[in-house]
Order: C-alpha cells, then structure tokens, then sequence
C-alpha cells in the first residue's frame, strides 16, 4: 500500500508504518511500508500471531535474539499437539 507524503510534516500521513518497518520514498509522493521480520498488513500493524496460526491453542510471540525479528509458537490446550495445535490426542 502506498501513503502520501506530507510536505508540511516532513513525513507520510497519519497511516505511518508500525512494529520497526521502514517507511520507503516509492516517488516524491508515495511511499510504502517495508515490514520487519514476522510483521505484515498495509502499515506493518500485524503480528506473528495475527491471524491466530494456533487451532486449538494460544499464540506466544517470540524474539529472536540479536535481531529485530520476531516469530510464534503454539501452546496446545489439554489433549492438543502439533505446529498448530491442530492435532487431538483422542
């Protein structure tokens, strides 16, 4: 997605990018959202954990060290297992 800049301000509008992204000139008017690592949506305003990757369980983000990076795991309810908990034990 691409924002106006704001000449006035110095800087893209009010939808500025979130979560650490870097905010790219795309031309003297445009620009664009460039997420970090484990972050998505127009503006970089998703997680790892948005959408819920977890089926039957909950979503805990991870940081990964020495790095601006994030990733998830899964931890499965009672009776759950799997990457996405997706799995039953019965």
């Amino acid at each position: 997605m691409l924002f106006k800049y704001s000449p006035k301000k110095g800087i893209i509008e009010s939808d500025s990018c979130q979560n650490g992204a870097r905010c790219l000139r795309k031309n003297p008017e445009e620009f664009h959202c460039d997420c970090a690592a484990g972050y998505h949506g127009n503006t970089c305003q998703y997680g790892p954990c948005e959408p819920d990757p977890c089926k039957f369980g909950t979503c805990e983000i991870l940081k990964i060290p020495d790095s601006n990076a994030v990733s998830y795991s899964c931890e499965c309810d009672d009776g759950f297992f799997g990457n996405f908990c997706e799995n039953s034990l019965q």
